[in-house]
């Protein structure tokens, strides 16, 4: 049966509709009337496959006007090499080909960097949580976190990475990831899920969490506390379950396991939950470069790696309430998924042990 969007009727069937979707989302900046956009939101994805359960949000998220990059200038801050304007974002260097293992030098001095350099990631990030409440802009929340990184003589590791022009990802609702932070003002009821990294003596750390903003005015902080309504319990749902799939992956973390334990477990809460898994995100080595090897993958799969001592890593599933396919902005960066389904994020730097996993980004 086909249902309506963007105005108008498209075909259930994500390839055609994926084609009706991308017209509506390419576009160069958008109003914060809603009248503007698209008539009717896709607000239940096909019957046969889902159950009919409802998904996403009444409106649908479109591209606003964003402010000019933010460049780092104090020259005193160590920069990772991608940070010079003259880089090309196809440049070869950015393929995953480095090893994610520490130097093991004497007693593993860089363990102690990689703690500090998380620590860092971790605080931005509560300066951008605390930030978030209705009314804000989340280029205003990037101002925010670009300040604190810059003045504690880090470096914000998304700036300019494959071309990335923010220092922090903001996606939200329907959005997967590498969102781009820009005018539109976050709502009452926005499922926001934001992504920083941060380079300092030598080495990159990631964090990445999601939150449901509440609020009854722009000037009160947000919260996550639990509402009556149907989407809000949605909503919260999906984020918890998102963070268990991360804590539990964390936990079968040590040096010995193979790395498909890892999605085998986020795997198996998402099936608890009856969530998608996004595949083509990956958790990641992490460290002296911000993506390299070995690739952490988020679903079941028969990676026979074996985590090692000393290795550093990110694991960030996303899940989706409704179908994991998903269509990109023409903005290059940010995707979105192809039915309007929320999608939320967890993600955290580990580095692996004997005995079990550490988490820096805590």
């Amino acid at each position: 049966m086909p249902f309506r969007h963007c105005g108008r009727v498209c075909s259930p069937w994500p390839g055609v509709h994926q084609q009706c979707r991308r017209s509506s989302h390419s576009i160069g900046s958008g109003s914060n009337n809603k009248r503007s956009r698209p008539l009717v939101h896709l607000s239940s994805a096909p019957g046969s496959k889902y159950g009919g359960k409802e998904i996403g949000s009444p409106y649908p998220i479109i591209p606003h006007d964003t402010s000019p990059i933010n460049y780092v200038k104090d020259r005193s801050i160590d920069v990772p090499w991608y940070a010079r304007r003259s880089i090309s974002p196809d440049d070869y260097r950015y393929e995953a080909t480095a090893t994610a293992a520490l130097p093991p030098e004497g007693p593993n001095p860089n363990h102690d960097s990689a703690r500090a350099v998380g620590r860092l990631a971790r605080e931005a990030m509560d300066v951008a949580l605390s930030t978030m409440r209705p009314g804000i802009t989340t280029d205003d929340i990037n101002a925010h976190v670009f300040d604190f990184i810059v003045s504690r003589g880090a470096y914000p590791s998304l700036l300019l990475y494959r071309g990335f022009p923010k220092s922090i990802c903001t996606s939200i609702n329907e959005v997967m990831y590498l969102g781009v932070p820009d005018m539109r003002p976050i709502e009452i009821g926005d499922v926001v899920s934001v992504a920083i990294g941060c380079y300092k003596h030598g080495l990159h750390a990631k964090v990445c969490d999601t939150v449901v903003v509440q609020g009854l005015d722009p000037y009160e902080t947000c919260s996550t506390t639990t509402l009556e309504d149907s989407r809000d319990e949605r909503t919260h749902r999906l984020v918890q379950a998102t963070k268990e799939a991360l804590e539990e992956a964390v936990a079968v973390c040590q040096a010995g396991v193979k790395i498909s334990e890892i999605g085998r477990t986020i795997q198996s809460v998402a099936d608890r939950y009856d969530y998608r898994i996004v595949k083509d995100w990956n958790g990641h080595g992490i460290g002296r470069e911000f993506e390299c090897l070995p690739q952490v993958k988020h679903l079941r799969n028969d990676d026979t790696t074996v985590l090692q001592p000393d290795m550093m890593l990110t694991i960030e599933p996303i899940l989706v309430e409704g179908h994991a396919a998903h269509v990109k902005w023409s903005n290059g960066h940010t995707v979105c998924s192809v039915d309007g389904g929320m999608a939320a994020q967890s993600g955290l730097s580990l580095l692996i042990l004997d005995g079990g996993a550490e988490v820096v980004s805590r």
